[in-house]
């Protein structure tokens, strides 16, 4: 499912008022077209970053070494979104959609693509139920995998035993208009989701069988900025990555979310991957791509900024 640019250009505005002033320690990745997306990280180091545009999924590490892990178009690949390594399962998972500006837009519908995490060959791919747009996605303990859609107000989940995607929520509280939900994220037996456009949290609830229970709007401390990745941390808090130019914690404690920044001024991040106490950002520069203005000069070097995040 495609879109004009004229859906993503309400963001523009916050995306052309961020300080792209240089952080303490980057990690450069290569090309000038690659719009960096989704990352995610396994605990031998190895870091996965997508490309927005080109569609590959690209392999470095603290140290800069950098290759290619999958090339555009492989396994359905046309705009990596979120990735998610599943260590137990020696997988990486990719969110493919089609925001209809990437280079190779029109050549497959949007889906979760599935690789070997050693050998990076396609194992899978399960394509989303009517279309939409595959942004984020977590895990729970018992393997199964939730997913937000963007398009369309729902939560989608994947059983790998069962070889497809469903539907699993559909609620009015997620419509809205250009990007809705974003970062999704497991913690202490919950979900918690945002939306992009309207900043909102939500706690989504499981009922004794699994199925989707209460969803609870969360009151926050401050208005989340254009919140995008969402990761849950191992001291028990949320970690969300703000279009604004920042990174936050989050601590939800019953109806209520305390958010405070822990790094700023950063180059229009959208998501985070938490490896040995550190965070990795990845800068998307999405601005040079949506704001008519900014578009007008080249970005920076793409980069992963990394960044203390207690």
């Amino acid at each position: 499912m495609t879109f004009s640019l004229k859906i993503l250009l309400s963001a523009a505005a916050v995306f052309s008022m961020v300080n792209t002033a240089p952080r303490e320690e980057t990690i450069t990745l290569p090309g000038d077209r690659l719009f960096p997306e989704g990352i995610a990280a396994s605990s031998d180091g190895r870091i996965f970053v997508g490309s927005f545009i080109d569609g590959t999924i690209i392999e470095t590490n603290r140290s800069g070494e950098t290759s290619i892990f999958a090339e555009a178009g492989e396994n359905g690949l046309v705009s990596v979104v979120g990735l998610m390594v599943d260590e137990k399962a020696n997988l990486l998972y990719a969110c493919s959609s089609d925001p209809g500006v990437a280079n190779l837009t029109g050549a497959a519908t949007p889906a979760v693509s599935v690789f070997d995490l050693t050998t990076s060959e396609a194992v899978a791919r399960y394509e989303l139920p009517g279309g939409g747009f595959c942004n984020d996605m977590t895990q729970t303990p018992d393997g199964s995998i939730y997913i937000t859609d963007s398009f369309n107000p729902r939560v989608l989940k994947l059983d790998p035993s069962k070889d497809a995607i469903s539907v699993w929520l559909e609620d009015e509280l997620f419509t809205g208009e250009g990007f809705n939900l974003n970062g999704i994220a497991y913690q202490n037996g919950a979900l918690y989701t945002v939306k992009y456009n309207s900043g909102q949290l939500f706690k989504i609830n499981f009922d004794g069988n699994g199925s989707a229970g209460l969803i609870e709007v969360l009151e926050t401390s401050r208005q989340l900025q254009n919140p995008d990745g969402l990761i849950a941390s191992s001291w028990n808090e949320l970690l969300v990555v703000e279009g604004s130019g920042q990174v936050s914690t989050i601590c939800v404690k019953d109806h209520f979310g305390e958010v405070n920044s822990v790094s700023e001024k950063l180059n229009v991040p959208t998501s985070v991957a938490l490896l040995n106490g550190l965070g990795y950002v990845v800068q998307s520069q999405f601005d040079h791509l949506f704001n008519p203005e900014v578009a007008k000069t080249a970005p920076d070097a793409f980069s992963i900024q990394v960044i203390n995040v207690k």
